[in-house]
């Protein structure tokens, strides 16, 4: 899609300082002695649409087999493609969304109104555990996913700590009053920005501001961190003389380091292993990056048995991944019929609703639906395979010893596996048969593979013993 192009892009500072000058001429980006250059990247590359038309122009642009007509719906992808490729460009139409145009560009009436909704969308709220306890850490939750694996897998490192946070609020007339905290906070500051993603940045600042400024805060713990929201907090934190940690939570895609992933504004960042660690640096070189596994990874010797996990990570809902995700299926179809001796287990991805003709494997004696909800890590323990088509769960799996098979993905996950002899990469469906049948059959063949993660180069094993010695060296 149009984002996997926009994560190579972004990697280019030259591009990316070009893009934002076009969009913003005239604007600096520094407001109350804070710089908001990084948060303001990190908004271009997530308002990225990830739609077909934007991916299909660009596709016909590589392949020099241009239409008259594309229809578009990000403004940023817009304007990016015509800095790029303005001389190939030239005699096409490209209609752009409306609102997307005209609502990213403020006047004095399109700002007064997303000052009221931006004051009604940002219902964050102040959460303060009431445990009788001096010492406080904030804790910034992307989502419910980051917390409960915190409170699974963190908070029995910390429980002299009283936890700060920031929460969404669901009751109707809690959010009214947050509203009005929100109206009286921002409405009559003018910011200076005709640009709405800044005026986002702008106005979410002064709230943080009002909500932490009087806490004496010790520590601040980031998930992923990511964001520009991360960005804008662990910033005023640091500010504060506040000592801030991301703990990474994902991999990337393809050869370059992309936006998300530089410049990181934070003091220290626990990594999955060294490959990440020397990678990482080169682009945040004030960062202390210290490789400690991936949150709540403990590996354990065990007796693999003969399970194949598949980690269904993608959205079947456009072009290419609905092909994918039915020839994903059929794998999983064809293990429950061939592979007779082995318990055949589909994760779901959290965000998407299980497709019925996976719920028609259930007919399977050997077929286990897994919830939703659950870690991926409950079922690799005792499984030999993990099958995915683009998922972190690949680089997940190497951690519990167990092979992973790259299937079908049109993106290059990092490290990459096939450079690295760290797992297969299988490109069509009769490809996937054929490795599995020879891995299954071959255990001197399958454990060779294993062994190449031994050295913990990629991914490191037992956190929970890496974070202890974090913690007992005074690093954290």
């Amino acid at each position: 899609m149009s984002i996997l192009m926009f994560h190579e892009i972004s990697a280019n500072k030259y591009y990316i300082n070009k893009l934002i000058k076009k969009i913003i001429p005239n604007e600096n980006l520094v407001y109350k002695n804070y710089s908001f250059i990084n948060a303001f990247a990190r908004s271009i590359y997530i308002s990225q649409e990830s739609d077909l038309n934007s991916f299909n122009l660009y596709d016909d642009i590589k392949k020099n087999k241009l239409k008259k007509k594309y229809s578009l719906k990000s403004y940023y992808f817009y304007i990016l493609i015509k800095i790029l490729y303005s001389s190939k460009i030239k005699n096409i139409k490209i209609k752009l969304n409306f609102i997307k145009k005209h609502f990213t560009k403020l006047n004095i009436f399109t700002k007064c109104f997303f000052k009221i909704y931006i004051c009604w969308a940002s219902s964050d709220k102040l959460s303060i555990s009431t445990d009788n306890k001096k010492k406080n850490i904030f804790l910034n939750f992307k989502n419910n996913f980051s917390k409960k694996i915190y409170e699974k897998h963190i908070s029995k490192h910390f429980k002299d700590y009283k936890i700060v946070s920031m929460s969404m609020s669901n009751s109707l007339f809690e959010r009214l009053l947050i509203f009005f905290r929100n109206l009286r906070i921002c409405w009559f500051n003018s910011y200076p920005t005709k640009n709405y993603h800044v005026l986002v940045l702008y106005m979410k600042y002064d709230i943080i501001d009002y909500l932490i400024k009087d806490i004496d805060i010790e520590k601040g713990l980031f998930f992923e961190g990511d964001g520009p929201d991360d960005d804008l907090i662990s910033g005023y934190l640091r500010k504060k003389k506040t000592k801030t940690y991301l703990f990474q939570q994902g991999s990337y895609f393809n050869k370059q380091i992309p936006i998300y992933l530089r410049d990181l504004n934070y003091d220290y960042f626990f990594c999955w292993g060294d490959f990440y660690k020397y990678k990482i640096k080169k682009h945040s070189p004030s960062l202390k990056i210290f490789s400690i596994g991936r949150i709540g990874r403990n590996y354990k010797t065990t007796i693999k048995k003969k399970i194949i996990v598949f980690a269904n990570q993608n959205n079947p809902s456009t072009g290419a991944m609905f092909y994918t995700a039915n020839k994903f299926y059929e794998l999983c179809k064809w293990c429950l019929e061939n592979l007779k001796d082995y318990k055949i287990i589909v994760k779901p991805h959290p965000k998407y609703n299980v497709d019925s003709k996976t719920l028609s494997l259930k007919k399977y004696k050997k077929f286990v639906l897994a919830k939703q909800s659950n870690d991926i890590i409950d079922y690799l323990h005792d499984a030999q395979f993990l099958i995915a088509v683009s998922s972190t769960a690949l680089i997940d799996a190497l951690s519990y010893r167990v092979l992973p098979i790259s299937f079908m993905s049109n993106s290059n996950i990092q490290p990459d596996l096939k450079k690295h002899k760290l797992g297969i990469i299988v490109n069509t469906l009769n490809e996937a048969k054929k490795t599995l049948i020879i891995n299954t059959q071959n255990k001197i063949l399958f454990k060779e593979k294993l062994n190449n993660n031994k050295s913990q180069y990629y991914i490191k094993d037992n956190f929970d013993q890496n974070l202890r010695q974090m913690i007992k060296k005074k690093i954290i």
